[in-house]
């Protein structure tokens, strides 16, 4: 084996492995290419710190030269003197060189990569306390990267090495961040943000901004700083961020946290209008079915306050026949004259029918107010369609004569009264006979007239409904031989008619319902909005796969909050109250939907990419990186509610106040950082993590 001197005289004819055993001695300089002695150096570097790292646990750990020599291993001193004779040849020969030496220092930095891991502050970490971890780290890498030169002081040399390593490490972040901010205050994008927080900070101190910071309380929706300023030039550069290959995946986080917010700010409002799952078809049928039984209300009360007062008038008189039915013949005859010249069976058939119905009224001179009550009933049935007094005859033609049928019956009903009082049966005074007694003439008279009045009340009622927008919303119910009946108006038109209403005619109708119904009237009110947030959620094919869970502006379309007819539609539908609401998810929409600055044809990313791609020198890397620089930064300040409220509270400090140093500090470390903070009300910044940090205002 050939001894180290031997190795000194001749380093040109001697391998790496040939030293020492397995311990390499260097090539020259010109013995290997560059690759060769890059990876020599990196082995070299690998090599000190184990050599740094045994020699340390020599002297932890001393062991006395009689146990080395027992056991035959090496002792310390030997071990050093080894390691720098080792050092001094590797320096002599191979180490000069410029790849050797970049190789020596990536080895050792690879070995020493944990201890330089422990350099890198937690985000958010302030200026001391990244300078007191760089020092820490610096200290042991220094310490543990190369060993001493040996001798009696090993303490002091590491402690110098600490020292120095502990002062390099310390200094870098602090000239590393002063170079930084030096270096962003250069760049055009750091200039366009001051420039936009001037503007900002204005637009901040104007009522929009108040608006805006209480709409966000009471909606719980984090906006942005440009939606909450409302500043043109903010909105715009945030619009921006959100078209940039660099900065739109974070904005797009932080319109997306936001979407999110307004979705469910617009599904609490619903359940306030009403907890119920609506679709069109059942709130539609509910409708109609609320509509009919008002109707059908109006009749039933009508037909038994008839029964009841003209049944006790036809018990006084005891079934006398005192209603002549002179308007109904005299109508019959007008209808048959209507039919006397028109050829066909249908035509011959009605003639024969009303011919018979005269042929029945000539047979009796008058009829008892109870037979007369009932014909008039059975013709305002047959008025409405839902009964027959005619055979084979269309149901709209029969309903047309049956209608002018029942309005002469009235006025025969209506005329008894009157001829109560002369009739030729009564005597003199105010006394008359019937069933053998005597009975007071003018009571009687006086209780048909009231009877008369009431019944004649409720058939204005039911006329006015039916000239009411009630009646659009009911639809013609048929029967389809004795098993099916069909609606003419299907039950999810009822939905577009309400919503194709004057605002009085659905006020009028917001009325019965609130009385007749109110449940069902709560549950159209939550239809719609539902309707809106279903059609503000659906995005086309063209959109793409990740979209934002909101359109507001389709929301604000969908809901009519765009045009005044639609907006005086949905005041006389909501109350006060729940129309203050649905004004807030409109208002918070139109923050979320301004779009200035925004590039509609779509060329920005494209435009930005080009330049990237065109002749990449120093000029344009330093053009695109600093807009790369701003539009993050940007984004970065849209994803945190946390730093919006930061800006809007800057805006309104002197500038040489202490807690507008505080939050200024704190948004240019937010600006660079993907870390939330807390701002408390003194100043005070507290870390979070980023998921916990946008809970609005």
């Amino acid at each position: 084996m050939p001894k180290l001197s031997e190795v000194a005289a001749q380093p040109q004819t001697l391998k790496l492995s040939q030293v020492q055993g397995q311990q390499a001695a260097p090539a020259q300089p010109d013995g290997g290419s560059a690759f060769d002695r890059f990876m020599i150096g990196v082995g070299h570097g690998m090599t000190r710190v184990g050599q740094a790292a045994e020699q340390l646990s020599r002297h932890i750990v001393p062991t006395s030269p009689q146990l080395d020599a027992f056991t035959g291993n090496e002792s310390t001193p030997a071990f050093e003197s080894r390691i720098a004779d080792e050092e001094g040849l590797y320096q002599g020969g191979v180490g000069k060189t410029g790849a050797a030496k970049w190789g020596s220092f990536m080895g050792n930095l690879a070995a020493t990569a944990p201890l330089g891991a422990m350099a890198v502050p937690a985000r958010g970490a302030t200026l001391g306390v990244a300078a007191i971890r760089g020092a820490l780290a610096g200290g042991a890498t220094a310490a543990t990267s190369d060993p001493t030169q040996g001798g009696d002081d090993f303490a002091g040399q590491k402690a110098l090495q600490f020292g120095l390593g502990a002062a390099a490490g310390g200094a870098i972040p602090v000239v590393g961040r002063g170079v930084m901010r030096a270096a962003e205050n250069l760049v055009p994008a750091n200039i366009v943000q001051r420039i936009s927080n001037a503007f900002t900070n204005k637009a901040n101190a104007q009522p929009f901004a108040q608006e805006s910071e209480q709409l966000a309380q009471r909606t719980g929706i984090p906006f942005t700083p440009g939606q909450v300023s409302g500043a043109k030039m903010q909105t715009g550069l945030e619009n921006l961020s959100r078209q940039s290959f660099f900065s739109a995946d974070k904005a797009f986080e932080a319109d997306k946290r936001t979407a999110e917010a307004a979705a469910d700010y617009i599904r609490r409002t619903m359940d306030k209008l009403s907890p119920n799952e609506v679709s069109s078809e059942g709130v539609g049928q509910r409708v109609q079915d609320t509509v009919r039984n008002v109707v059908k209300s109006i009749s039933d009360n009508r037909a038994a306050t008839a029964a009841r007062q003209y049944g006790a008038i036809d018990k006084a008189l005891g079934g006398t026949p005192v209603v002549r039915y002179t308007n109904t013949a005299n109508t019959i005859n007008s209808i048959l004259g209507e039919y006397a010249d028109v050829p066909g069976q249908a035509a011959a058939g009605i003639r024969a029918q009303l011919q018979s119905m005269l042929d029945d009224i000539a047979k009796k001179p008058a009829y008892s107010i109870s037979s007369a009550q009932k014909a008039r009933s059975a013709y305002g049935r047959a008025a409405s369609g839902s009964a027959d007094i005619f055979k084979d005859v269309k149901t709209s033609e029969q309903a047309r004569i049956a209608k002018r049928l029942y309005g002469a019956m009235t006025d025969d009903i209506e005329s008894g009264a009157a001829a109560l009082d002369g009739g030729v049966r009564f005597g003199p005074g105010l006394m008359t006979q019937a069933d053998g007694s005597m009975i007071e003439r003018g009571g009687i008279a006086d209780m048909w007239r009231k009877a008369n009045e009431n019944y004649r009340n409720y058939s204005q009622l039911l006329d006015a409904t039916e000239a009411s927008p009630l009646r659009r919303l009911v639809g013609d119910k048929v029967d389809v031989g004795d098993f099916m009946t069909v609606n003419k108006l299907p039950p999810e038109k009822v939905i577009s008619t309400l919503g194709g209403m004057a605002p009085s005619e659905l006020k009028m109708v917001g009325n019965v319902m609130q009385r007749q119904a109110p449940n069902v009237w709560q549950d159209y009110k939550r239809l719609l909005v539902q309707n809106a947030l279903d059609e503000a959620q659906s995005a086309p094919a063209s959109m793409g796969a990740n979209t934002l869970p909101l359109n507001a502006a389709k929301f604000v379309s969908a809901m009519g909050g765009g045009k005044p007819a639609k907006v005086a539609q949905l005041r006389a539908l909501f109350t006060p109250k729940e129309y203050a609401q649905i004004d807030d998810a409109f208002n918070a929409m139109r923050r979320l939907g301004d779009k200035f600055g925004a590039n509609y044809s779509g060329t920005a990313p494209a435009s930005e990419m080009l330049n990237l791609l065109r002749g990449f020198g120093v000029k344009t890397a330093a053009s695109v990186g600093s807009q790369v620089i701003g539009l993050r930064k940007m984004a970065n300040v849209m994803l945190n509610a946390d730093g919006r409220r930061a800006i809007v509270e800057l805006s309104r400090l002197p500038p040489q106040s202490r807690q507008a140093a505080s939050l200024a500090g704190y948004l240019a470390a937010l600006a660079t950082s993907n870390q939330s903070v807390n701002v408390g009300a003194s100043g005070q910044i507290q870390e979070n993590d980023r998921n916990d940090g946008a809970k609005g205002y």
